[in-house]
């Protein structure tokens, strides 16, 4: 091949390579301030509770929760809501992923202690996602 149409060719290759970014975003590589965190978010498995009462005045209470993450790339959450009229107690259990993340598809155990918080009186019921999962 002649010495011209190597000179073409990688002229071509450069226009097409750039052509493919906008110089908003630095030919191709994120700067911090065009990097956005999208999660997603996934309820987890859970295999057993167990809910723990402190002898102490008020009463305090934790939630010991047992079962598997989607990946190891999956980050536990919860919400605790304040008892209702019903005495019900609703956690939230779920999971988040920085979804621009790769990573291996396999289950990740856990073991998390969630405070309930204070109680001075029994009769409460606690419910995780909707599932009620025994009472104090």
């Amino acid at each position: 091949m002649s010495l011209k149409w190597n000179k073409f060719l990688i002229f071509t290759l450069a226009i097409f390579l750039f052509s493919c970014t906008s110089p908003s975003d630095g030919f191709g590589v994120e700067t911090p301030s065009s990097i956005e965190y999208k999660a997603d978010v996934a309820y987890v498995d859970f295999d057993s509770t167990e809910i723990i009462v402190m002898e102490s005045f008020p009463m305090q209470v934790e939630l010991i929760i047992q079962g598997d993450l989607p990946s190891p790339c999956h980050e536990l959450r919860w919400v605790v809501q304040d008892p209702d009229e019903n005495k019900a107690i609703h956690v939230e259990v779920y999971s988040e992923i920085d979804s621009s993340l790769k990573c291996a598809q396999m289950l990740e155990s856990f073991r998390e202690r969630i405070p309930l918080g204070d109680f001075e009186e029994t009769g409460y019921s606690v419910w995780i996602n909707e599932y009620e999962v025994g009472g104090f």
